[in-house]
C-alpha cells in the first residue's frame, strides 16, 4: 500500500507514535492553529485533534470557568477552545468547550470570541512514523 503523508491522513499506527509527541499549542484569539503552531516553527496535524480535544488538556492551558463537551449541533471547527470573558451572552463566557467529534475540529478554523487549543508537532517528528 502507498504510505500517505500526515497531510492526507496517515495510518492509525504512524499517529499512535505521534500522538505523544504532540504540543497542545494555545492560540491567541481568533487565530487559527496553521498560525498558532506556525509561530513555534511547528505544523498543526488535523489528525491529532483528538489528543489535545479533552478537559484535562484545555484546563492545563486556559483559565477554564468549566469545561464541557459541546452539544453536536453547535459544535465550531473551532473547538477544542476557550470561550472570552467578554464574548457576546449568547456564548459560555469563560468556558472551555470540547468537540463532541474529535475528526471534525480544522486547523485553520478562526473565531473571533475563542482561543484554541492546537495539536502541534515538528515537522522531523511528522516523518518519523
Amino acid at each position: 500500500a502507498p504510505r500517505h503523508g500526515v497531510a492526507t491522513g496517515a495510518s492509525a499506527a504512524s499517529l499512535d507514535a505521534m500522538a505523544p509527541l504532540v504540543r497542545a499549542v494555545p492560540s491567541r484569539r481568533g487565530e487559527s492553529c496553521v498560525a498558532a503552531c506556525g509561530r513555534g516553527n511547528l505544523t498543526c496535524v488535523g489528525a491529532l485533534f483528538a489528543v489535545v480535544n479533552t478537559c484535562p488538556r484545555l484546563e492545563r492551558a486556559f483559565d477554564c470557568k468549566s469545561c464541557e463537551v459541546a452539544a453536536a449541533g453547535s459544535a465550531g471547527r473551532d473547538m477544542p477552545c476557550y470561550v472570552a470573558t467578554d464574548a457576546p451572552r449568547s456564548h459560555p463566557r469563560g468556558f472551555c468547550m470540547v468537540h463532541p467529534d474529535a475528526a471534525k475540529p480544522s486547523c485553520e478554523a478562526t473565531y473571533q470570541h475563542t482561543s484554541r487549543l492546537c495539536p502541534c508537532l515538528h515537522e522531523e517528528e511528522m516523518n518519523a512514523g
